[in-house]
């Protein structure tokens, strides 16, 4: 299965993607970096030759490197990137986020808002019930 990541990475005045993010969606999970000045950097590296039923390129989110099955720009509006990675992935991403010190989560389901802030890593059934 997969879940789709959006990532605030475009510009907010013209929607050019910046290369970086300060606020990551995963459904109504909502996480937030509250040091300005202190965004993740995002990089997408397609395969040449891409296989049907795996990742379609290399998605970097700071230094960890998961694939994406596919990429949409302007995921909702133009500020946004939706990548949609296998769920173990996703899983790698929140808690890679949570490690970061000016990382917080701002909305989503109560117990997986608690455990990432109080830097508890979450398990893959704990954000597929925050992501419903």
């Amino acid at each position: 299965m997969s879940i789709v990541v959006s990532f605030a990475c475009n510009h907010p005045d013209n929607g050019d993607f910046l290369g970086r993010f300060e606020a990551c969606h995963i459904g109504d999970f909502e996480l937030q970096c509250t040091m300005i000045g202190s965004s993740v950097k995002l990089r997408k590296v397609p395969f040449k030759d891409p296989v049907p039923g795996k990742p379609f390129g290399a998605l970097h989110v700071g230094r960890l490197e998961v694939g994406y099955f596919y990429w949409t720009c302007w995921f909702g509006n133009w500020c946004w990137d939706g990548f949609s990675v296998a769920d173990e992935d996703a899983v790698a991403i929140v808690n890679y986020l949570m490690k970061l010190k000016y990382w917080t989560c701002e909305g989503g389901e109560c117990k997986a808002l608690h455990k990432f802030n109080a830097r508890e890593p979450l398990t893959l059934e704990e954000l597929r019930y925050a992501c419903v």
